[in-house]
């Protein structure tokens, strides 16, 4: 493969790609649909119908991420509007499609790092053997797929010098999820020393002058859109004042399966990717080691934005999600394995060396296999069920207020009366703050609302609520992932009836 010139390679449809997403496509589909609606991938779902009704991001439900994990959710949802189909299912169709998109442009960035075809198709595979990839790819939607192709994207800009270009993907990163940022802003300061150092300052200006261009875009969207306010109160100013949250260190220490209840074994894998590329760049800085043509100068701007990446968690990590960050490095720490093993340990044996790497390819194909067939789960149809069978015996102008459990408006397409559902890390002190009256002031809203349900993800997290639903609900059963409970004046036969649905008898 030739080397790097600067401008976009591979404009050429290159069939290997179009082979590694067909086996993304098989992957995700053997995975399936049917994954869980936990609290979080609900309220990405309803800010995704929310922003399709043409509510501004934070007007209708506020969080923490960025715009874009409003905005791209509605694509889905209008998709499926379009058509005539299921919300939530257009809205993980579409997610599914962005993460056979972030395979294919991992491919890219592989092949072009090592100038190989088979470092690009291992570093696409192990994509494809992380578990928690998998799990987002059909059962999301949630913003760190977004963020996983953008920072893909960002990083092959950066490796073909497209400086402009990769600080607008990253600020397009960062307007989905804000810790993108140092992941992309270290591959460029990384890129333009190890590329070329002449030119590295005007490289910088070009990448941040993209980064402003679309951040600016932004603003005048939401200026137009009236919104401008909600967006620094949600992007910026509760992460900078209220949001309390550990690093990785501490949060491994309290809860030590914090990264494996997402990723399983297969963190293993993400955590020897890692090494393996520290360990390929730390060769490629050995003139010996660099003259055998292990790999691109680019391979510098990969891992300043791994170690980028690494310094934001161990200021803030909140669950397994936030690895999906270090993905795209650690898949390519397997490809630099590939350059490796056939430039620098078996050079002189070729055969030896490619039948070593096909084995790693097939291998790796076989765990995301059967790490899709493993997980594969059918938890939402009971959901939907659930959610049929509770509002099957109510009026159709029955109310939900969500308290960390929107499962049931994202799928009856209702609307909470208040912007806010969640209330941990730093959120109720927010709210105690800004609502009229305080927290006191939010509860005494919700009575006056009176609605017919109250939905909860983990009761005993909100004592704020307790004395309200002690005094005027009553719980009705739970469902995966959330407890419901009614208004005591829907009446006692119709309470009955609404635990017999949901197979649950109250306690003496």
């Amino acid at each position: 493969m030739p080397a790097r010139t600067g401008r976009w390679r591979g404009l050429r449809l290159d069939l290997w790609g179009v082979a590694l997403a067909l086996l993304a496509l098989v992957v995700f589909l053997l995975h399936g649909f049917g994954g869980a609606l936990s609290r979080d991938l609900a309220l990405y779902a309803y800010a995704g119908q929310q922003a399709a009704d043409g509510v501004a991001p934070y007007v209708a439900v506020l969080n923490r991420a960025g715009p874009l994990a409003h905005l791209v959710p509605a694509v889905g949802v209008l998709g499926a509007r379009a058509v005539g189909a299921d919300e939530l299912t257009g809205m993980r169709v579409l997610f599914m499609v962005l993460s056979i998109a972030c395979v294919w442009v991992l491919y890219l960035l592989g092949r072009d790092v090592y100038r190989s075809r088979l470092a690009g198709a291992t570093s696409a595979v192990a994509l494809l053997a992380f578990e928690g990839f998998v799990l987002y790819a059909t059962g999301g939607p949630r913003e760190k797929t977004t963020m996983v192709l953008l920072v893909t994207l960002a990083l092959l800009a950066t490796t073909r010098s497209r400086w402009a270009t990769a600080g607008a993907l990253t600020a397009l990163a960062t307007l989905t999820w804000q810790p993108a940022l140092f992941l992309g802003a270290a591959a460029a300061l990384g890129g333009t020393l190890a590329l070329d150092r002449s030119r590295w300052f005007r490289d910088l200006v070009r990448f941040a002058l993209g980064g402003i261009a679309v951040s600016v875009g932004c603003i005048v969207v939401f200026w137009v859109w009236g919104a401008l306010d909600e967006l620094y109160e949600g992007f910026v100013g509760i992460n900078s004042s209220y949001t309390d949250q550990p690093g990785i260190l501490e949060s491994l220490r309290v809860e030590p399966t914090i990264i494996t209840e997402g990723f399983g074994w297969t963190t293993w894998l993400v955590v020897v990717g890692l090494g393996l590329l520290a360990l390929v760049s730390l060769l490629w800085l050995v003139p010996a080691v660099r003259r055998r043509d292990l790999a691109e100068p680019s391979l510098m701007a990969v891992a300043a934005g791994g170690v980028g990446s690494a310094l934001w968690s161990l200021r803030a990590f909140n669950g397994w999600g936030d690895l999906m960050v270090f993905l795209p490095v650690a898949a390519l720490g397997f490809g630099g394995l590939v350059a490796l093993t056939r430039r620098v340990l078996l050079p002189r044996r070729p055969r030896l060396a490619d039948g070593l790497v096909l084995a790693l390819i097939t291998g790796g194909i076989l765990v995301s296999v059967v790490t899709a067939l493993t997980t594969r789960v059918d938890t939402l149809d009971q959901q939907r069920a659930d959610v049929e069978a509770v509002f099957a015996l109510v009026p159709d102008d029955a109310t939900v207020v969500s308290i960390g459990a929107p499962q049931p408006l994202v799928l009856t397409g209702r609307t909470n009366p208040f912007r806010h559902q969640m209330f941990l890390t730093g959120l109720t002190d927010y709210v105690d703050d800004t609502w009229p009256g305080g927290i006191e002031g939010f509860v005494d809203d919700v009575e006056a609302a009176q609605p017919t349900f109250i939905t909860m993800d983990h009761p005993t997290w909100y004592p704020f609520i307790n004395d309200e639903i002690a005094q005027h609900y009553t719980m009705i059963g739970a469902s995966d992932q959330f407890y419901w409970y009614v208004r005591n004046d829907v009446g006692e036969e119709k309470i009955a009836e609404l635990q017999a649905a949901l197979d649950y008898t109250p306690a003496g």
